[in-house]
């Protein structure tokens, strides 16, 4: 196990997030950008899309012809929520750890709509905290955010770091 930091400070931060709320109001708009949306996929996770008939290129989902990730629906949900398919990346988002090794919201959930009113993130994207801290781990960070801690030290496995880290420099 490796010791991170934990942003109190991010991990607060609001976000309307539901399934309400994505399909009236987002549409899902964390899993598509201005841009041409590339998935950062694990080497194990590879053959799942390819066997899907998806594009993958260096480790890269690639857009469909809508620019948007082919695994999205056009009301904003994703047909991958709640299968063993789902990429580490895409559940383990919004979250990122830094440089400095602390748990972070990647800066553009900050730019998105839902973003600033609902819940605290570590509230909204707790399924995140557990894929990257395990359920009892990420239970005690929870419950240390609610007791308004701001040292919150958290272990990780190295695996999960690398993951991290690997995932990130894809991009």
């Amino acid at each position: 196990m490796i010791p991170i930091k934990i942003s109190t400070n991010w991990l607060n931060k609001k976000f309307l997030c539901s399934y309400d709320y994505i399909l009236k109001e987002c549409k899902g708009r964390c899993c598509q950008s201005s841009d041409k949306i590339l998935i950062s996929l694990l080497p194990n996770e590879i053959n799942n899309f390819i066997e899907l008939g998806r594009k993958v290129e260096n480790n890269l989902l690639c857009a469909d012809s809508r620019n948007i990730c082919p695994e999205k629906n056009d009301n904003g949900l994703c047909n991958l929520h709640n299968t063993h398919l789902k990429p580490f990346g895409c559940i383990a988002s919004p979250f990122t750890i830094n440089k400095n090794n602390t748990l972070i919201i990647r800066y553009r959930y900050s730019r998105l709509k839902c973003f600033g009113n609902g819940e605290p993130a570590y509230k909204v994207f707790k399924p995140s905290l557990d894929l990257i801290f395990g359920k009892d781990e990420s239970e005690r960070i929870c419950k240390e955010i609610q007791e308004n801690k701001t040292d919150i030290i958290a272990n990780i496995t190295e695996e999960n770091l690398n993951k991290i880290k690997y995932l990130d420099k894809l991009k």
